[in-house]
């Protein structure tokens, strides 16, 4: 069913060989164990992101930007998707503004980083709350974000994807580009 659909969102399991996080354009986030032969469905409908945090890979987070309904036009609440025991579970949290990208710390088993268009947030808590951060963006669009900073000796990254721009980095006290 989901071999022919498009999977825009798409994220490897570090631990598990073959083990694959994607999304069908409207049919939610589904998952493979096979390469991505065969695609088995989630309970997490209707999203853009999807994030494993490389050193905690059970941990999974999944959402939804910038959604409306076709029927009404009006915005569709936005969600942030959790998982604890790598995707056999999910629950849900609704978000007081919308997340373009999200991604994890891998040096922390609770922190998740994430775009919403022109800011950038960080939470501590697995996406409980939110801080915004300056970043020196300035406006601009943000559309995916990256963390680097996995390794003991290795400076924390973030990177971001710009429309129109192309690839920002911010390294350690995440405040300069």
């Amino acid at each position: 069913m989901y071999e022919k659909l498009p999977i825009p969102p798409l994220a490897a399991d570090p631990v598990r060989p073959g083990r694959l996080y994607g999304g069908a354009q409207h049919g939610g986030l589904v998952i493979s164990d096979d390469r991505g032969e065969t695609w088995s469905p989630t309970p997490v409908e209707t999203f853009n992101f999807v994030a494993v945090n490389p050193a905690y890979p059970q941990s999974l987070y999944s959402g939804r930007r910038g959604s409306y309904d076709p029927g009404t036009g009006r915005p569709l609440p936005e969600f942030l998707w959790r998982s604890a025991d790598g995707g056999r579970t999910w629950a849900q949290s609704r978000l007081a503004h919308p997340l373009s990208s999200v991604d994890a710390d891998p040096r922390s088993p609770l922190g998740l980083y994430a775009t919403s268009q022109d800011t950038l947030w960080h939470s501590a808590d697995g996406g409980d709350t939110w801080q915004s951060f300056s970043t020196g963006l300035g406006g601009l669009d943000v559309h995916a974000l990256a963390v680097d900073g996995y390794g003991p000796t290795k400076p924390k990254r973030l990177y971001a994807w710009v429309a129109d721009k192309g690839l920002y980095r911010i390294l350690g006290d995440l405040t300069e580009w």
